[in-house]
């Protein structure tokens, strides 16, 4: 199988959508952040692919620098309030019932909001994991980051009565600055440090992760990116991979991708509302 992305591939029409899914199912879906900011869950980057949020917070940084858990512990109490509360949207539920229709194969998510598995998704391979737990680096020991927001809580009231919920952009921030006042949980086994069980930005995804997705591509008679600008290589590599192998590839969303050169069909369009719209002309 082969195909020619071209420059004329940029389009916004429904029925382009429904013969990629017609004619290459089943599909390897990609999704990014675009997927969940129906759901609550802010994204990182504007339409050009630029980051219009602070910046997360490195690994090597966290686990060298107090200072660098301070802050992102602080924000994470913050986001906690939100992310907690995030449901899966119409984007989750269509996904899901293309699934189950046969027109999806996997989805591969950068999220790490676990919305794809709460809509019932069977075959969903988070690259990034789940912020839903926490782990000590040094025993090992596994937490739920519910209890963990408790304890962040009870350490830091004068924080917790701070924060202000949501600012202008839509995103939390606190009326006071983030000094070494603050509080970071350790390890109630060992006194450890404690890391959300995610990839950090400079970190490397597990090797049998990295096996199932790439295994996921080169089954997959199409590829669908949904809300991702692939800016982080992880993606991006999956989307080479099936370039590579000669597999279609399209994307939806309203921003550029750093895959756009590759696909050959680009949709510009809102996600939840075109994929429902999907799944009505599809009769699914």
């Amino acid at each position: 199988m082969t195909f020619t992305p071209s420059e004329g591939n940029l389009c916004n029409d429904l029925p382009s959508l429904q013969r990629f899914f017609v004619e290459h199912h089943p599909l390897c879906v990609i999704t990014g952040a675009g997927c969940s900011t129906n759901s609550g869950i802010f994204d990182y980057r504007d339409e050009n692919g630029n980051w219009k949020r602070p910046q997360p917070v490195l690994l090597d940084e966290f686990f060298r620098s107090v200072d660098a858990r301070r802050r992102y512990w602080a924000r994470s109490m913050l986001g906690w309030q939100v992310f907690s509360k995030a449901r899966p949207n119409s984007a989750h539920m269509s996904l899901k019932r293309l699934e189950d229709r046969g027109y999806v194969s996997n989805v591969i998510t950068q999220n790490v909001d676990d919305l794809h598995e709460a809509s019932g998704q069977q075959s969903v391979i988070p690259l990034h994991g789940s912020l839903r737990t926490v782990t000590c680096v040094a025993c090992q020991e596994r937490f739920d980051r519910d209890d963990i927001q408790k304890r962040l809580e009870v350490m830091n009231p004068k924080f917790v009565s701070a924060a202000v919920m949501p600012d202008a952009v839509g995103e939390g921030y606190y009326s006071m600055r983030i000094d070494d006042s603050f509080v970071v949980p350790q390890c109630k086994v060992c006194g450890g440090v404690l890391k959300p069980d995610v990839v950090f930005f400079g970190g490397s995804i597990h090797s049998n992760v990295k096996e199932n997705a790439n295994e996921a591509i080169r089954k997959a008679q199409g590829v669908l990116v949904v809300g991702s600008s692939l800016m982080v290589y992880s993606s991006f590599r999956l989307v080479k991979l099936a370039y590579e192998c000669g597999i279609p590839i399209a994307t939806l969303g309203f921003g550029v991708t750093r895959g756009d050169a590759l696909a050959s069909l680009t949709i510009r369009a809102e996600i939840a509302s075109t994929l429902e719209e999907l799944i009505r002309q599809l009769k699914v």
